[in-house]
Parts: C-alpha cells; sequence; structure tokens
C-alpha cells in the first residue's frame, strides 16, 4: 500500500519552483519455505546411484513459514533555480528512512560466543543530498519540436553544458528479515542436518514410498561427529548494517553540429554500504596446504575429507560446535563504476531517423569470500572487476516514416561479455561454500595423467575467450572474474500505423512489435536442436574441475576438467528468449480533441452556454496560433541567426504576400463558423477547422524555396523547428501537424 503526494510552488516574480514531494508505504509478505523438506541424496557418479552409494545426504527438517513487513517513506525537497536564461539550477535533498513490523528474537549464547547480538533490526534514517545545473552557451537556444496527439515543444540548444551530483540511496527489501526470523539458533527455527561420508544412511527407496516418515531425520552413527553436521545455523545483522547508497557525478556536453546532435556524457559512482556476509563462526585457521594447488589454504584435517569422493566437513573450520554458520550481513563493502557515452542523432526528423551510441565502462567491486569465489581465507576483501562490468556497448536504433502514418523502426543492443570466475564444483578450502577459485594447472607440469589430459583437450577444443584466459593464468590461481563472454546482441522491431478516422477524426494506432527475430531467425535457420544463441543471453559455464576423489598421503584433490568450460550451449539452451509477435490496437474512443476546440469556439452563446459568441475577428485570432507564421518564426531569432539586413527587408517583402493568403483563409473559415446557429452540428465545425488547419500548413510550406532563397544553408540548418519540420514534409500529400492552442 502506497500513497505518495506532489506539491509545486512558484515564486511569484522570482525565479525559483519549489517542489515538494512526500512517499509512504507499507509492504507486508508472508512464504514458506519448503526447501528440500524431503532430504537430497548426491552422488558422485552414475556407477555410485547404481551401486546405491551415495557421498552426501541434506534435509531440512523444519522451515517455519516466514512473515513480515515494511514501513518506507521519503521526504524530498527541491528548488529549480533559473539563474540565468541561460543556466538553471536544480539542487534539493531527500530525508528517507525505513521500519520493520517485525522483531527478531535474541539468541544469548550467540551474543555470549560472538559479542553479536541476534535481535538488531536495520531500521533507518538517511538525508541525501542532490544537485545539479544546465547551461546553454553558444547560441541561443532554440526551439524543437516533437509529433504526437498533442504537439510538445522542447528546447533544443546549439550547445549546452548540463551535469550534477548527488547521493542516492537503495531500499532494503521488505523480507530481508525472512530468512534471520527464522535461522536464529533458537528452538523452533530452522533445522537441517547434512551427512557425508560414513555418515550417510544407506538409501531405502521402497520405504520412502510409504511416505515422509520414513525418510532419515539423522545421519548414520558410527562416523567421526564432523562428518555429521546437525547444528543449528544463525542469521544476523550487523550494527552498522544500512542501505546502499551511490555518490554519483556526471557531467555531459551536446551540441548540434553538421545538423547532428552530438552528446559526450561522462559519469562517475562511487557505490558505497554494498552488502556483504561474514560468517562469524568460522575459525580461519589453515590445517594444512595444497601444495600443487599454489599452497592453498585448507582450514580442516585431512581425516574430515572422504578420499573416494573428496567431499568435505566444514565442522572442523569452526569456532564453536554448538552452532553451523553464523551469517552476519554487512554493508562495508565498495565498488566504483565509471562510464562513457558518445551519441550521435539527427537533428531534423525527416522520414528518416537513426541514432547511434557507444558506452565505455568500467566497474570494480569488492567481495569476500563469502561473498563470492575465493582462493585463500574468504575472510578476505578483494577488488576485481564487478559480476556485470560491462566494458563496452553499442546502441543503436534506426527507422523510416511511410505514407500513410506507417513506420518502421529498429532497435539494437550489442556487449561485449560478462566477467565470470574459473571454479571448482565443490568446496576444497573447508570454510562450507562450494565458491572456490580453480588453480590453473599447466598439462606439461602436473603429475595426474588424467588431469593433463583433460587440461590439453580443454586448450584445444574451449572457445576462444575461455581458451585465452586460461593461457594467460597457466600454474597460477584463477583471478576473479579474470575471464569474459562472448559479445552478445539483442534486436527488436516495431511496425507502426497512426492515423485517423477520416469521418471522426479520432486517433488509432496499430503497432506490430518483433521481440527478439534474432532468435526467430536462429530457429528458422539451425532447428531446435542446434540453436546457435542469436539474440539471447551468453552466460559461459565457470566450472572449471570437478572433484572426484582425495589423496590423503599426497594431500591434495584429485580433479576432473569439465570439457564444456567457457561454452555457452547449455544457458543458451536453458537461458532462452523467445521470439514473440505482438499486435497491439489503440483506439481514442473520447471526444476528439480537434472536436473539443471547435465547440470551445462555437459554445459561448450558443446552446443555453453562458458567455457572448465570439466575433470574427476573435475567431481568427485564435485560429492563427494553431500554425506559426514562418517569417516571424525566422526573424524572431534574426540575431542568433546572423540575418543582414537585406535578408530581413527580404523576408518582410516576401511575408505581404504569404499573409494575403493566410488571412483570406482565416477570415472566410471564421465568417463561417460566426453564421452557426444553436442547432451547429459540432462535426462538422471540426472538419471545418481540420481543413483550414491543414492548408494553412500548406501555405507556410510553399514558403520554403523562398525561404532557401534568402536564407544560407547554414541559416536554414539552424532555422527554428517550423521551418525543418515544413522542409521535410515537401513532397508529401499534406503536413499532418496539429498544435491546439487556444
Amino acid at each position: 500500500m502506497e500513497t505518495i503526494s506532489e506539491t509545486k510552488w512558484y515564486a511569484k516574480g522570482r525565479p525559483h519552483r519549489l517542489k515538494l514531494t512526500l512517499d509512504s508505504r507499507l509492504d507486508g509478505y508472508s512464504s514458506s519455505a519448503p526447501e528440500d523438506l524431503l532430504g537430497t541424496f548426491s552422488f558422485p557418479s552414475l556407477d555410485a546411484v547404481e551401486a546405491g552409494q551415495p557421498s552426501s545426504f541434506s534435509r531440512t527438517i523444519a522451515a517455519p513459514d516466514r512473515t513480515g513487513g515494511e514501513w518506507s517513506g521519503f521526504v524530498a525537497l527541491g528548488d529549480y533555480w533559473r539563474v540565468t536564461p541561460s543556466l538553471q539550477i536544480l539542487y534539493g535533498a531527500r530525508l528517507e528512512g525505513n521500519h520493520y513490523t517485525t522483531q527478531l528474537a535474541d539468541n544469548a549464547a550467540v551474543q555470549s560466543a560472538f559479542g553479536a547480538s541476534t535481535s538488531h533490526v536495520p531500521n533507518t534514517v538517511h538525508v541525501s543530498p542532490r544537485v545539479g545545473f544546465t547551461w546553454y552557451f553558444g547560441h541561443e537556444p532554440r526551439g524543437g519540436f516533437s509529433i504526437s496527439q498533442i504537439a510538445k515543444l522542447t528546447m533544443m540548444p546549439t550547445m549546452m553544458l548540463r551535469g550534477g551530483i548527488g547521493e542516492f540511496r537503495g531500499l532494503l527489501a521488505p523480507s530481508l528479515l525472512s530468512d534471520a526470523s527464522v535461522a536464529n539458533g533458537l528452538p523452533g527455527g530452522v533445522s537441517r542436518i547434512m551427512c557425508i561420508g560414513a555418515a550417510v544412511p544407506a538409501p531405502q527407496w521402497d520405504d520412502y514410498l510409504t511416505g515422509a516418515a520414513a525418510i532419515p531425520t539423522t545421519c548414520a552413527n558410527g562416523a567421526p561427529s564432523s562428518f555429521s553436521d546437525v547444528a543449528p545455523s544463525v542469521r544476523l545483522f550487523d550494527q552498522s548494517y544500512d542501505a546502499p547508497r551511490s555518490w554519483r557525478a556526471n557531467l555531459a556536453w551536446e551540441r548540434t553540429w553538421h545538423n547532428l546532435g552530438w552528446m559526450v556524457d561522462g559519469t562517475y559512482s562511487l557505490n558505497l554500504n554494498q552488502p556483504g556476509v561474514v560468517d562469524l563462526n568460522f575459525r580461519g585457521t589453515p590445517q594444512f596446504s595444497l601444495s600443487n594447488e599454489g599452497n592453498r589454504s585448507v582450514f580442516v584435517t585431512p581425516a574430515s575429507i572422504i578420499p573416494a569422493t573428496g567431499a568435505l566437513s566444514p565442522v572442523e573450520a569452526r569456532a564453536d560446535p554448538a552452532f553451523g554458520r553464523v551469517v552476519s550481513s554487512r554493508s562495508d563493502l565498495r565498488s566504483v563504476s565509471r562510464q562513457l557515452t558518445v551519441q550521435v542523432t539527427p537533428q531534423e526528423i525527416g522520414r528518416w531517423f537513426y541514432s547511434l551510441a557507444y558506452t565505455l565502462g568500467d566497474m570494480r567491486a569488492d567481495a569476500r569470500g563469502f561473498d563470492g569465489a575465493t582462493f585463500g581465507a574468504p575472510t578476505v576483501r578483494e577488488r576485481a572487476p564487478g559480476d556485470f562490468d560491462v566494458r563496452h556497448q553499442v546502441i543503436a536504433s534506426f527507422g523510416k516514416s511511410l505514407p500513410h502514418g506507417l513506420s518502421i523502426s529498429l532497435f539494437g543492443r550489442f556487449m561485449s561479455g560478462l566477467p565470470y570466475t574459473p571454479r571448482i564444483a565443490g568446496d576444497v578450502n573447508g570454510d562450507g561454500l562450494a565458491n572456490d577459485r580453480a588453480f590453473i594447472f599447466n598439462p606439461d607440469a602436473v603429475d595426474d595423467a588424467a588431469l593433463a589430459t583433460g587440461m590439453r583437450s580443454l586448450l584445444d577444443a574451449a572457445p576462444s575467450q575461455a581458451r585465452d584466459c586460461l593461457l594467460q593464468q597457466l600454474g597460477r590461481p584463477a583471478a576473479r572474474n579474470s575471464c569474459r563472454g562472448p559479445w552478445t546482441a539483442t534486436l527488436n522491431a516495431r511496425i507502426g500505423l497512426v492515423n485517423r478516422w477520416s469521418f471522426t477524426k479520432r486517433a488509432f494506432t496499430a503497432e506490430l512489435h518483433l521481440a527478439n527475430p534474432l532468435g526467430g531467425l536462429d530457429q528458422l535457420l539451425h532447428g531446435s536442436d542446434h540453436l546457435q544463441g542469436w539474440g539471447g543471453p551468453a552466460l559461459p559455464d565457470p566450472m572449471l574441475l570437478t572433484v572426484r576423489g582425495f589423496d590423503p598421503t599426497a594431500r591434495r584433490f584429485i580433479y576432473e576438467v569439465n570439457p564444456r568450460f567457457g561454452s555457452t550451449r547449455a544457458t543458451q539452451q536453458l537461458a532462452r528468449v523467445p521470439f514473440r509477435v505482438t499486435l497491439d490496437f489503440m483506439f481514442d474512443l473520447g471526444v476528439p480533441i480537434a472536436k473539443q476546440q471547435a465547440m470551445k469556439l462555437l459554445n459561448p452563446g450558443r446552446r443555453g452556454h453562458a458567455g457572448m459568441r465570439l466575433p470574427v475577428d476573435t475567431i481568427v485570432k485564435k485560429l492563427k496560433q494553431q500554425v506559426p507564421d514562418v517569417y516571424d518564426a525566422v526573424m524572431e531569432e534574426s540575431d542568433s541567426l546572423l540575418l543582414s539586413r537585406d535578408q530581413v527587408d527580404s523576408l518582410k517583402a516576401a511575408q505581404v504576400g504569404y499573409l494575403v493568403r493566410i488571412d483570406s483563409l482565416w477570415k472566410t473559415t471564421a465568417r463561417t463558423l460566426a453564421a452557426y446557429g444553436d442547432d451547429y452540428d459540432a462535426d462538422v465545425a471540426m472538419h471545418l477547422i481540420d481543413d483550414a488547419t491543414e492548408s494553412a500548413w500548406l501555405i507556410g510550406r510553399d514558403q520554403i524555396p523562398t525561404l532557401e532563397r534568402i536564407l544560407s544553408p547554414l541559416q536554414m540548418r539552424l532555422a527554428p523547428w517550423v521551418v525543418g519540420s515544413l522542409k521535410a514534409a515537401i513532397g508529401q500529400k499534406s503536413v499532418g501537424i496539429r498544435m491546439f492552442m487556444y
């Protein structure tokens, strides 16, 4: 439930406009967590499945329902200060906060063992300042025009500099406390078991068919205690936990040059209070190291590792065996992102229109081994490329306007690959997380023949990006996000029809949207079984190695090389973006604006409406507002266009003939309208005004050759929007511009 209010004050006689915005929102949630309630047996191979020899068993014994809610809101006050006609400054501040309706239980044992409270709730209040500016310089700003059902005038300066800096704060999710409310280490909370090796109960498949009561709720007896992980896990929030926030600054330069709009936009973002976690129960004392993997630290003894499968129990790595993982949510990480965008768009929109933009980006983010891939101790904080670090991005749009209101447009995005980390499928350092970075074994320097053969085969067959990444890191640990996926391309298309029913002047629009036509072509050309992944995500397989065993004598893990490392085929099949065709129709069922305008002219003094009937001169004055005088528009910008005295005189002389035609048109129309009685037909009046308006635009279009003789080519390009719009309409049956200005 949300309510929002916005109030504006316009300071009389002062160049200020204040805006006050208030928002209040209440979110609630209720969810159950049935994950793994029936248990999961894991097997290292199909042979192990056939032999009934699982490597591990896990089950959630109890999972209470989660309920809760959050109130959040903000108050923002800003001032738009028009310092000069060419300089505007916008500044203000935003006060925001949140308050959770859920209370978390306090576990005294956790407080005593780790000095952390399980009852802390991150209710926060914060003030964020912001300031920005826009400065027009070079030539004076000139009018721009965009066509819609109601015309919109926009400012299109010949040169502009804009920028700003401010703090932007994220929102804390309403369900943030859901896990902490049930994972508190107290009776009645979440309860799970994890069994490995000899502690795994023997599967009794026939018994399980009789019901869930036959499924094990304990590990098998007789195994070492470290092979059974039954201690409760805890989730809590650090006292300093806060919402993520960013200090962002940008500076953009825009100008028109050779009839093109150019923009260069640079953005810098310092992202603070980024979320992360720390396991307070992780002891962090290495028990031995893997000499063949760059002396990787292992935080459990070899006795906690099953030689046949390489499965590992993290119990020995815990500081307090009474608890499992004690996850403290923190907001002490940082990231920095930078990007530079160059965009080119045409200033005059005719039948052809296009836009091209290129963005160079860079993102560096902090992460611990508890949050992402790790090689050594998971407590170490490292900075590396962020998970969504897109270095290169090209966005292109193209379209063409066809006769009779038809148009076609294409939108394409081309992105360089996202980073990923070569990883191990399994936990080898004993921190309880299967997120270890792989050591890139050099096939010419390892004793394991199977591993060497697997690496050679992979280097021969892997995609070029993956192969290059591995070759650059042979003989050392893989760096976080050191590999990159391939470029991806997405494309969308639209075919539109905008027109009016000739007998009512009511607008209607028909649009045919083609989502991901590249995916459609992929299936058409290659078939469903041989898709190339066109138009879809390209997420490489990051698993380089799979743990297959452990040699306690040599103290090293036995690995199998994943031959699909770096391949995107699996993700392209699973995360395929469908080709979709959508046809939309939109009809204007209300009273057409043109008809409303006609009634606004004729209703006073008619049909029982108050007021006096408008005289002919007043009607003429109102009708003239709908079609600008092209000569007046040019001469009003004589300084910006650097018009000579001779050019101004020529324009005034040519304007005489234009005014004779336009005045005659409007007066004839106004006399007919003024003669209508109380029983006038609004539809007839609407058509009369619309036909006259189109004729007035055509008269204006007839002046373009005259203007081209008087003005230079550069002056024609810099002329007001009305000149460019009429020039673009040459050769068409109609101009089609409508401005409802009275």
